[in-house]
């Protein structure tokens, strides 16, 4: 019964020894990860900081240039429109012209059917 002890101590040892290394190795290569993911997050951060500051810049531009093109826009708009009102009007008072003008001659053809 003393040799199935001892037998079982030095299995309990061996598989403890065992458990232990792989443990370690689990530790150790969690310490590299951890130390993979603090490089890539500062690599990350020095990287995204000028990119973001350019994404701005660029957002700034672009919405100045909206604004100036609405601007245009806006000046545009009203130009045709007071082109258009202006064609109406003009074309009213040639309609009248046109339609005074028919009358005219229509009535000039009936005095010489007489």
């Amino acid at each position: 019964m003393d040799n199935s002890l001892t037998i079982l101590i030095w299995v309990s040892i061996v598989a403890i020894l065992v458990v232990s290394s792989f443990l370690a190795k689990l530790l150790y290569d969690l310490s590299k990860l951890a130390k993979s993911a603090t490089s890539a997050s500062d690599m990350l951060q020095n990287e995204l900081e000028p990119t973001l500051k350019e994404l701005n810049e660029a957002a700034s531009s672009i919405k100045s240039v909206t604004g100036v093109a609405q601007n245009y826009v806006e000046g545009f708009q009203k130009s045709l429109q007071n082109v258009i009102g202006a064609t109406s009007l003009v074309g009213h008072k040639m309609q009248g012209l046109f339609d005074g003008l028919l009358k005219g001659v229509k009535f000039g053809i009936n005095l010489f059917k007489k």
